[in-house]
């Protein structure tokens, strides 16, 4: 039973890591791209999308759910 629990663990962690890694983080082999000559920056700080916040916010209920079973057997 209790190696369920590290693995249910191990699944959470890794899905709540995609759902962190920026988009272009995830490419292979990473493409360069030209640099602006105009020595401004062409975007502000980044935002995570609603679809990630939704993701964490399952796993960490998911999460929280299994520790709250446990407390309970």
């Amino acid at each position: 039973m209790r190696q369920f629990s590290f693995i249910h663990a191990l699944i959470v962690f890794a899905a709540l890591a995609l759902a962190a890694a920026p988009a272009h983080a995830l490419k292979w082999p990473p493409k360069d791209e030209p640099v602006s000559s105009s020595g401004g920056s062409s975007g502000g700080t980044p935002v995570p999308e609603p679809s990630s916040m939704i993701l964490f916010g399952a796993g960490a209920a998911a999460f929280m759910l299994t520790k709250r079973r446990k407390k309970s057997d």
